[in-house]
Parts: C-alpha cells; structure tokens; sequence
C-alpha cells in the first residue's frame, strides 16, 4: 500500500525538489541549521469559497550565514536569484533581510513567499 503524504508535506516536497541543486534544502522546519541553506516552511493558508481549497503561502526561508563579518550579504542575494528563478508557483512577496536564530546561533536570512493551492481532508 502506497504512503500518503498530507498536503501541507507533499507541497513542501515539491518546493524543496525544485529547488535542489545549489545548496542543501530542507523540506521541513528545523531547529538547527548549517548555513548557506534552503528552509521550506508550509506558511499560512486561507479557506477558498469552496469545499476543502486553500489558498496556502510556502515559504522559503534563505539562510545565508552567521551574522559576522564575511559574504552572507552577497550569498543571500544569490540565494534570492536562484530561488526567484527556479520557483514552480506565484510569487507573493520577498521580505528584507533579518536576523534569524537557529540553536542559539544568529544567521543573515531572508523570506521568499510564494503562493498556491491545496486541498486539506477532502479526500482519500
């Protein structure tokens, strides 16, 4: 019997697959990290007028490096570059560069949101 994955992972999937190639990339949250690094986060998702649909906003959290003196800077913009170029669904909005903490670590980040649709529980 074939593994279902929920929806919320199956799209994360498909993002962190897309993205493969340039640096490493994970498909779900983690509480640490060794950057330059690719994070797939599920984001936020709004009831469509209509059965099980959402509106969902995965997000892909660039983490260039630690905040100290060095190229983090420049290596998050290429990150943006390669994610903007390579992403499968709309675009919803690229955040400024922030501050981000992973296992007491401080790391040079960005959020890049796309956007697409799921269905939640509406089938087998």
């Amino acid at each position: 019997m074939a593994v279902r994955l929920p929806a919320l992972t199956l799209i994360r999937h498909q993002l962190a697959d897309a993205l493969t190639g340039m640096w490493p990339v994970h498909p779900s949250p983690v509480d640490a990290v060794d950057g330059p690094c690719l994070v797939i986060l599920s984001g936020t998702r709004d009831p469509m007028a209509f059965g099980c649909n959402y509106t969902t906003r995965p997000v892909v959290l660039c983490v260039a490096g630690r905040v100290e003196p060095g190229p983090a800077a420049e290596v998050l913009d290429d990150q943006e570059e390669w994610v903007l170029s390579r992403l499968p669904w709309a675009l919803e909005r690229v955040d400024a560069e922030m501050d981000m903490t992973f296992g007491n670590v401080t790391y040079l980040a960005r959020r890049i949101v796309t956007r697409t649709t799921v269905t939640i529980g509406g089938g087998a």
